[in-house]
């Protein structure tokens, strides 16, 4: 089997299933002009490839969802987190 016929076969499981493809987006409030230094950041510093983010993944929000707690609605994050995150 080439690498080809295998990702086809692993896109048709998936999609069998039900499942989507995902990645991992940061939501922030953040100006463009205070969100530059947050992006320069990872990339200076010694972590793993794994947990930097790339400035493709950072998407703006107006503000993010409470609950009447006062607490972050942890529910809406995801849902809104997932609609940037399907590949």
């Amino acid at each position: 089997m080439t690498f080809d016929e295998s990702e086809e076969a692993e896109e048709d499981w998936s999609e069998r299933r039900g499942f989507l493809r995902e990645r991992l987006v940061a939501l922030h409030t953040l100006d463009d002009g205070k969100l530059a230094p947050v992006l320069e950041r990872p990339s200076a510093s010694d972590l793993p490839d794994l947990w930097k983010r790339r400035s493709d993944q950072f998407f703006h929000i107006d503000a993010l969802p409470g609950l009447g707690t006062g607490r972050l609605d942890l529910r809406k994050v995801r849902e809104m987190a997932s609609r940037f995150s399907i590949v």
